[in-house]
């Protein structure tokens, strides 16, 4: 059986300052019992492919540090390395991806991602893998993005997931009578019920949810996030305006180019604020989510306002207590428009502490 550790393959000659760079990131989380690194060290005469499989046994996830000349490194006869079924390199991702473990393409020194066709048969499935880019001049946030895939993959049981939607009654025209317009137009929406569901799990369970103190205690999240959204769900129709959240064409499973970069921030007191847009001003509730309700315009037609909902639960955060240095959690809005009807979407989000 895989245990919990973190496997790191990478070639000296291509990025061993990045892996030494993150090596010490990932035992400052995990520990250095569960970083594993240096299989090229091998001593002679052992065999490559035994060897590796031993050190990959107590491992549930394998980053791959990718560098400009991952693919190209040739021995000293001209050979391309990859090509050579005992490449140290080759055997690690092999043996990770045989043994069904998961692979984390890692992209440094701004290289791209490698074709399938590159590829020996062998490790090609690295190719349909999603990888993540580290940078220097991103490195904290890249990183802690990295870090919340792994905990994700090291610790599948936490956090439970979100509840799930609920659709919200709809409230009488005119309760809301703050403005609240949203840049460039964009209309966006996500189904939560909130009152109802938040009293009922205060009442059931007596405690708070998984991002925030709420009335126990301080909020988790404090200081200045940079937040990515990916898109989960979506329902409804854009209309005259396609954008959602100034992204046109929202697709489920993308982070758009506004949803890559985001600053959030989170104050002791208990509010949430999206920088980029002054109208979004939420608070910290009893359940450990922010929520903010308001009124915005939803199409050019006369009767064109809608109530609008957005709330953020926080599902995990690294590590737990305030400040959190990364977060992982959900973000639903209701857009409940009156002429055309409501659009509800829901958000992936992960933030990475700024300040």
């Amino acid at each position: 059986m895989p245990g919990s550790g973190i496997f790191i393959s990478y070639r000296r000659d291509d990025t061993s300052g990045y892996a030494g760079r993150l090596y010490d990131r990932l035992v400052g989380r995990f520990g250095d019992d569960r970083v594993f690194m240096d299989i090229d060290t091998i001593a002679p005469g052992h065999e490559f492919a035994t060897d590796i499989d031993k050190a990959l046994t107590d491992c549930d996830a394998c980053v791959v540090l990718i560098g400009r000349r991952w693919l190209s490194i040739a021995d000293g006869g001209g050979h391309r390395r990859l090509d050579d079924p005992t490449d140290f390199v080759r055997l690690e991702v092999a043996t990770a991806i045989r043994r069904g473990i998961t692979v984390f393409p890692v992209l440094v020194d701004r290289a791209g991602a490698p074709a399938s066709a590159a590829l020996p048969d062998d490790i090609r499935p690295l190719a349909g893998r999603q990888a993540i880019e580290l940078t220097n001049e991103r490195w904290n946030y890249d990183t802690g993005r990295l870090l919340l895939a792994l905990e994700e993959e090291l610790h599948p049981e936490e956090p439970p997931p979100p509840p799930p939607a609920q659709p919200k009654p709809r409230r009488p025209k005119g309760w809301w009578k703050r403005p609240a317009l949203i840049g460039g137009g964009a209309l966006v929406a996500i189904v939560i019920a909130v009152t109802a569901v938040l009293a009922t799990r205060s009442s059931d369970d007596g405690t708070g949810g998984g991002g925030g103190g709420g009335s126990s205690g301080a909020p988790t999240l404090n200081g200045t996030y940079d937040v990515t959204m990916e898109l989960q769900t979506f329902e409804g129709t854009l209309g005259e305006n396609n954008q959602l959240w100034n992204e046109p064409d929202p697709v489920v499973g993308v982070s758009g180019d506004d949803w890559a970069s985001q600053t959030w921030i989170f104050t002791e007191g208990g509010s949430w604020k999206v920088a980029e847009r002054d109208v979004i001003n939420g608070s910290l509730q009893d359940d450990g989510s922010y929520v903010h309700m308001g009124n915005a315009k939803c199409s050019s037609e006369p009767d064109g306002s809608a109530d609008v909902t957005r709330r953020f639960l926080p599902t995990n955060t690294q590590p737990a207590g305030s400040p959190a240095d990364s977060f992982v959690g959900t973000l639903t809005i209701d857009w409940d428009c009156a002429a055309t009807g409501p659009i509800d979407a829901t958000f992936r989000i992960t933030g990475a502490r700024i300040v």
